[in-house]
């Protein structure tokens, strides 16, 4: 069985992500043996926000502030499998923060930003 962050090195998609944790030492969090349910940026969605926030990848990367602040933002400290959502209620992500899930299969954070889930149950 492969922790989730061996799985995201694994995942063609996810390589800005792993470098994201990589760079924010993050990665080990996610090596661990514990329950997390992560909705991972794409490689596509990380490109999406570089070019909204005119910066490179790289300038993202040496960023550790932001990466350490947002990262956590996207993992929720529990197995949530996709029949299980809790469609329409606030769910606590790993930082502290707010995620909803609409039955459309769209993240809104409490910022009001939104986000497809384009794949679930990776286990």
């Amino acid at each position: 069985t492969q922790t989730i962050g061996e799985m995201a090195a694994g995942n063609k998609d996810l390589t800005i992500l792993t470098a994201a944790l990589q760079a924010a030492g993050l990665d080990s969090m996610l090596m661990a043996e514990d329950k997390y349910t992560v909705f991972a940026p794409t490689d596509d969605a990380f490109a999406a926000l570089l070019t909204k926030l005119n910066i490179t990848k790289e300038e993202l990367l040496a960023d550790q502030a932001t990466l350490k602040s947002v990262l956590p933002y996207h993992v929720v400290p529990m197995v949530v499998k996709a029949a299980d959502i809790p469609y329409g209620t606030a769910i606590e992500t790993a930082n502290g923060q707010t995620i909803t899930i609409s039955d459309a299969n769209v993240i809104t954070d409490s910022n009001g930003n939104t986000a497809n889930i384009v794949g679930t149950d990776m286990m």
